[in-house]
């Protein structure tokens, strides 16, 4: 699929374009409740907070920053053997958090967390629209549970958008959201902040259902100003083997975009080449996106017409060539190729009326 091979190239696009709707206010514009997002505010003290950080003082740091990904951000993972050190956090996790499968902690630590991770973002750090958990990882990760670490005040920027929320970022406050909800860390102007990521396994049942219906409905909220939105949905269709649905989420991240134009022609160029080296398939699929891209335009209509003709698609043919009609095409060319689309589908009376009605 074309849409799969631009992915690199169309993922480095969102990125800087969502942060500059960042930088515009588009954090701001987040809605104010998110369904999927569970929120305590000060579940844990000042000192406890301290205490959480000074558990990391010994890890190594690790820079992440991958721009064509949309990431730059610090990592410091609490090894396996000291995670007895983060068993009261759990405990509170736990107390406060009725929707985590309930047990002790340490059965909890050993059952159901994947990871404890300490975040840090820095002046000009950032992480863009992203989900934790596909179906195909093999991960089985199911919710994200996170605590603030750092005073409102010890940074600027930095929204913490999880879906269509913008979540509370006030020390101390606990959030838990699912793994694969779309989530976001807006830029950081000023300061550090620090965020404890413990990763949770739970039960799949009906889960990925949810996602999908929660993937849908941000890209249908917030797709035309977040165009990633799109491109996640898209994906996860693809993984779950509806591959025409994902085309057209990919295609609407595409036209999302301020480059719509210059994706649009990029697929009818490469449709170009695949023609020229009689891969007509091929060729089929680019201008398909082409059209999803830009559906206005009336080029590539009439482009994937003569090539669904030459692959002996009748059908698809005369609905291209008659939306080219729709769109201005040039009146006498395309009533003229229509002749021979009809006349090849044994449309014999049709051929003629549109072989007349290209003559006057």
């Amino acid at each position: 699929m074309r849409a799969v091979t631009l992915a690199l190239c169309a993922l480095s696009v969102h990125a800087s374009w969502t942060r500059k709707l960042q930088k515009r206010g588009g954090a701001a514009r987040a809605c104010q409740e998110e369904p999927s997002l569970t929120s305590v505010p000060k579940a844990f003290d000042r000192d406890e907070c301290a205490r959480i950080l000074a558990l990391f003082e010994e890890a190594k740091e690790e820079v992440d920053r991958r721009d064509a990904m949309g990431i730059s951000r610090r990592n410091r993972w609490l090894p396996r053997d000291k995670w007895d050190s983060v068993r009261w956090v759990v405990e509170r996790m736990l107390k406060r958090l009725p929707s985590l499968p309930q047990m002790d902690a340490e059965n909890f630590l050993e059952r159901h967390v994947e990871f404890v991770l300490l975040h840090e973002f820095r002046e000009g750090d950032f992480f863009d629209w992203h989900v934790d958990s596909k179906p195909d990882d093999g991960k089985m990760r199911t919710q994200n549970v996170n605590v603030v670490l750092s005073s409102a005040t010890d940074f600027e920027g930095g929204a913490l958008q999880v879906g269509s929320a913008n979540a509370s970022l006030q020390l101390g406050d606990l959030h838990a959201y699912p793994a694969a909800l779309p989530h976001k860390v807006h830029d950081i102007t000023k300061g550090r902040r620090y965020t404890l990521v413990v990763a949770t396994r739970g039960t799949i049942e009906g889960y990925w259902a949810a996602a999908l219906r929660d993937y849908e409905r941000l890209a249908r909220e917030l797709g035309e100003e977040h165009p990633k939105l799109h491109w996640i949905l898209g994906e996860h269709l693809e993984s779950i083997e509806r591959p025409e649905e994902a085309r057209r989420a990919f295609a609407a991240s595409y036209r999302a975009t301020p480059q719509k134009p210059q994706y649009a022609r990029k697929f009818a160029d490469d449709a170009a080449e695949k023609h020229a080296a009689g891969d007509l398939r091929g060729a089929a699929e680019d201008l398909g996106m082409a059209t999803l891209v830009e559906p206005d335009d009336a080029e590539y209509r009439v482009d994937l017409g003569v090539v669904l003709w030459r692959l002996g698609d009748f059908v698809g043919a005369e609905e291209q060539l008659r939306a080219a009609l729709e769109r201005g095409a040039p009146e006498a060319a395309v009533r003229a190729g229509l002749s021979l689309v009809l006349a090849d589908a044994g449309d014999a009376r049709g051929a003629a009326a549109e072989r007349d009605r290209a003559m006057e």
